[in-house]
């Protein structure tokens, strides 16, 4: 009987806690990031895994440094690349900071220290004349959760990219590169309370209450 890697996986889970390492990706230089983006989308679906990008370098941030360094031999990248560099990691990679003063700790939080992470960057690949491509240039694919279809298919689909940073956040104005976090969203059919709405509504009361002593005070009148 042939042993997949998941199942050798749970057997190791069982014996020394969760530690799942994954394949290793198949490929390693990409013509374009949308090309890395495709082939990570679909990794993501061979393994059970949910990726986000973390951070990215500017080309031209990169072109900068370059420049500013005596005696580099590195290449100035061309500008039409815009993106230099990514750190994508999993989407429980991060600590948590517990902001709950309550007796029962938050029982489920999404950041867990996962040390996963994969490095890619634009480099050259041939000379003369130097062509340019994305290459993976670092991979650390343990996990200490658990992985599986059915934690996969719980994550919403704005948690599932990888071509923005900080996946719900990216979106943010004014967000500063690595430091915000995705938002923690519930699962699909989960209810949020709003406290402003909740803030809201006793003035609004206030305001009838108010309308109804003036109308019966004018009317004693």
């Amino acid at each position: 009987m042939r042993v997949t890697w998941q199942e050798q996986n749970e057997w190791r889970s069982q014996r020394r806690g969760y530690s799942v390492t994954c394949p290793d990706l198949a490929k390693a230089e990409f013509v374009s990031w949308e090309a890395l983006h495709s082939y990570l989308d679909l990794y993501q679906k061979e393994t059970f895994q949910v990726l986000r990008t973390r951070s990215t370098k500017s080309v031209a941030e990169r072109n900068m440094q370059i420049k500013n360094a005596q005696n580099s031999s590195a290449g100035v990248i061309p500008d039409e690349w815009e993106v230099y560099a990514k750190t994508i990691i999993c989407t429980h990679g991060g600590k948590y900071r517990c902001h709950d003063k309550g007796k029962r700790p938050r029982q489920e939080v999404r950041l867990m220290g996962c040390t996963t992470q994969i490095n890619a960057c634009v480099q050259g690949v041939s000379e003369p004349p130097v062509k340019f491509a994305v290459c993976v240039t670092k991979t650390a694919l343990t996990h200490n959760h658990k992985l599986g279809l059915r934690a996969y298919k719980h994550y919403l689909a704005n948690r599932m990219s990888v071509r923005e940073v900080g996946g719900a956040c990216g979106a943010v104005s004014g967000a500063v590169r690595g430091e915000i976090e995705p938002m923690d969203l519930p699962a699909p059919g989960f209810e949020i309370s709003s406290p402003i709405r909740a803030r809201g509504r006793p003035k609004q009361k206030a305001k009838v209450n108010k309308a109804k002593k003036s109308t019966s005070i004018s009317g004693k009148g």
